[in-house]
């Protein structure tokens, strides 16, 4: 089975309890055998200078370059707007 997962903050680049969640999930799904996807933001692209990675048998896809998740002590609304922006085109394409 194909599956997609879409959340903005990856594990291990964005420790919280979703990111973990979320990753541990979908390394399971993957071992499992099936085709895993997370559209997030890319924040590997300055580690690895690539949009797509595979790590873990995940399908990692960079919609974005990093961008920060934080405004204060509140998430970003910037940030989300962004990221569904740049969402977009790549989930249509799939």
């Amino acid at each position: 089975m194909k599956i997609a997962f879409i959340y903005d903050a990856v594990y291990p680049w964005v420790k919280g309890g979703a990111e973990k969640r979320v990753y541990e999930l979908a390394k399971r799904l993957a071992l499992r055998g099936h085709e895993v996807h997370w559209y997030s933001i890319g924040w590997w692209w300055t580690e690895q200078g690539q949009k797509d990675i595979t790590m873990d048998g995940i399908h990692l896809h960079g919609v974005s370059k990093p961008i920060k998740l934080y405004s204060d002590s509140r998430r970003s609304m910037k940030e989300a707007i962004i990221f569904m922006i740049k969402l977009f085109y790549p989930h249509m394409k799939e």
